[in-house]
């Protein structure tokens, strides 16, 4: 990242970092992270128990079978986990939380996950859009809420 040694306190990063190159990030937050500097990761994520949720995701599999997001339970995985291992806990939360929606804003927050939007072609996106505004007015009120676990990670960078 484009700034000097030791810039930040602390880093954020939430909905990503299962996507980064772990060993890569971490050298390059111990750049520019002050002595002790905190790392937190967090993630939002329905609870697939809720049956619009259930429903939407039996959708998005059947457009993209490659998806591998589907099936969240609410297990967050280890309270450290191996790419952590190096780093000093602090602390993890986690909570459940209905997070309220309308039919077009879980459109948008679906649209939004890696199965569809990041992963389909233009044309299967707008094509999978029409066919979850259909499956939501079959099931769902125009609004409604989703059950969705929240939790983070809290570390500290030895040194």
């Amino acid at each position: 990242v484009p700034y000097p040694p030791r810039s930040f306190d602390a880093a954020t990063a939430n909905q990503c970092w299962l996507y980064f190159d772990k060993p890569a990030t971490l050298a390059e937050l111990d750049r520019v992270l002050v002595q002790g500097g905190l790392l937190a990761i967090s993630h939002v994520s329905w609870l697939v128990s809720d049956p619009i949720a259930k429903a939407t995701e039996e959708l998005v599999l059947r457009v993209n079978p490659a998806w591998t997001g589907a099936g969240f339970g609410g297990d967050i995985g280890p309270t450290v986990p191996d790419w952590a291992r190096d780093l000093v806990f602090v602390g993890l939360f986690a909570y459940d939380e209905a997070i309220p929606f309308t039919r077009v804003t879980w459109r948008g927050r679906i649209r939004a996950c890696r199965g569809v939007g990041a992963s389909l072609s233009d044309d299967d996106v707008a094509r999978f859009d029409r066919e979850h505004d259909d499956l939501l007015a079959r099931i769902a009120p125009e609004r409604f809420t989703v059950p969705h676990r929240l939790d983070a990670r809290v570390f500290r960078l030895p040194r």
